[in-house]
């Protein structure tokens, strides 16, 4: 594994603000081997089926349309080149208890993080890998609390809505919780 420090350019302002406003910050984990497309595909090959969901949604602006698959027979590869063609994506779930490189990077991280903030603690922590198509799309929805991105390759547009109502309410984060429900959460296109 590479060493050296994940965040190169966290300041005070980072600091902060953590836990108050989203931040963006670079990062180096896009140089780690182990997101190469040879290291994925290794990985997408040996994946516990009951740890990632293979998901084709419609086309923007579609209504919701949702279809889950199994990779099946396909090499890592395959899977990559599927995706890249368009409109599926590949949510490996728990990535840190599948594969110990990830959950050693998400290690380093969170130490990087608890030495720049006071009072940071994540005592459990869940990682996953998302590989998506540029044209997929994901649905309006809510994350709880305590959610990251790390984007390792490509763009991504993220969209943050107020956390108040009609944006969210509280039956919504309630079902989020207890079910793990967080995508069938009412949208009007004038929230944008």
């Amino acid at each position: 594994m590479t060493t050296g420090k994940i965040f190169a350019n966290w300041d005070d302002n980072h600091s902060r603000l953590w836990s108050h406003r989203p931040i963006r910050l670079e990062h180096t984990m896009h140089k780690q081997p182990a997101f190469s497309m040879d290291d994925l595909a290794k990985l997408i090959e040996h994946y516990p089926r009951e740890h990632y969901s293979l998901v084709k949604t419609g086309a923007k602006g579609s209504s919701r349309v949702w279809r889950e698959g199994e990779i099946g027979r396909l090499r890592g590869h395959q899977v990559i080149e599927a995706i890249s063609r368009g409109g599926l994506w590949l949510n490996l779930r728990n990535v840190t208890a599948i594969d110990r490189r990830y959950r050693d990077m998400i290690e380093r991280m969170f130490g990087e993080i608890a030495a720049k903030v006071p009072g940071f603690d994540a005592p459990t922590h869940q990682a996953g890998i998302l590989i998506s198509s540029p044209d997929a799309q994901v649905y309006y929805h809510a994350d709880l609390p305590g959610q990251g991105l790390v984007q390792i390759a490509g763009r991504k547009r993220v969209y943050i809505y107020p956390s108040t109502q009609p944006f969210i309410r509280p039956e919504h984060l309630e079902n989020i919780a207890l079910f793990d429900v967080e995508v069938d959460i009412p949208y009007e296109p004038w929230y944008d």
